[in-house]
């Protein structure tokens, strides 16, 4: 995988990494990026989500580095890594200070985007760098303390120029005494003046990696905005919103950071996931994450 992708890049792009930090009932998310708008001004920025608010902070674009070979990205002082996240952070009404190590990364064994990685014409493509891995250290959030010690992290990233017009996506790991951990996201794919869906699933369960993507025939429906629905053959995966609270975050479009989104970093989410001859799973989990966004 190339870390980073958008030394070079003149205008309309942005790239951002998804940090995600769960123990018990507490849920971080961090969202550090870079993008350069249309005019080819470069911003660099951290998100940070929470269930109960969402902050963007926005910082001197030289302050922001990263490398293609690993994960390291930075933000002046801030660090985000494969070894984990270094914070002293205190702007935009928020102080935060974490230090955060990371256990052995999951990733996937093949790119979740497949062979569409490829493909020119993408506004918005995705990789999962871990899709969960231990966690130990702390957080200090406006004062609050958070030990994270025994909690589960994920990371991904996204990267092009525009968040897509209309797309749901969800995020779950760390299941009590279960092996499973699901990402999914289906989305309008504009193309030649018309726009088709596109979908992308990893189930792991207990060992085994299920797959269903557009590039293996899966068909999505997202005509819901709190409901996914992928089918593949005789697979079958549902995810449903149940309750959660939507935080407001900033997305590109065309490399500007002007669009706004809601997500529920922490929420009530059911999925089910069948496959022909039994195997799957009905699962309730209130510590799941949940975006979705649509325009007319």
């Amino acid at each position: 995988m190339n870390y980073f992708m958008g030394e070079r890049k003149k205008r309309s792009y942005f790239e951002g990494w998804y940090l995600k930090h769960r123990k018990d009932g507490f849920t971080l998310s961090l969202i550090p990026g870079v993008s350069v708008d249309r005019e080819g001004v470069r911003h660099a920025f951290l998100q940070v989500v929470t269930k109960n608010f969402s902050r963007f902070v926005p910082f001197p674009a030289d302050c922001f580095s990263a490398r293609k070979d690993r994960l390291e990205v930075r933000l002046g002082c801030q660090s985000f890594s494969e070894s984990g996240v270094k914070l002293n952070l205190a702007r935009q009404g928020l102080s935060l200070r974490a230090d955060i190590r990371y256990g052995a990364f999951s990733p996937l064994r093949r790119d979740v985007m497949g062979p569409l990685r490829f493909l020119p014409f993408l506004e918005c493509s995705h990789g999962i760098i871990s899709r969960a891995h231990g966690l130990s250290g702390y957080v200090t959030l406006n004062g609050e303390h958070y030990d994270l010690t025994g909690g589960t992290g994920y990371i991904e990233k996204d990267l092009g120029r525009s968040f897509p017009k209309n797309y749901v996506w969800t995020q779950c790991s760390g299941f009590p005494g279960r092996d499973t951990c699901i990402t999914a996201a289906a989305a309008d794919v504009p193309f030649g003046g018309i726009s088709l869906p596109g979908c992308f699933c990893s189930v792991y369960d207990s060992g085994r990696e299920y797959r269903l993507a557009t590039y293996t025939g899966a068909r999505a429906d997202i005509r819901q905005s709190d409901c996914l629905l992928l089918s593949q053959g005789k697979c079958r995966f549902r995810a449903e919103l149940l309750r959660g609270v939507k935080q407001p975050l900033l997305a590109p479009a065309g490399g500007n950071m002007t669009r706004i989104v809601c997500e529920s970093a922490v929420c009530t989410v059911r999925y089910r996931f069948s496959v022909g001859g039994g195997a799957g799973f009905d699962l309730t989990a209130d510590f799941a994450s949940f975006e979705s966004a649509f325009q007319p």
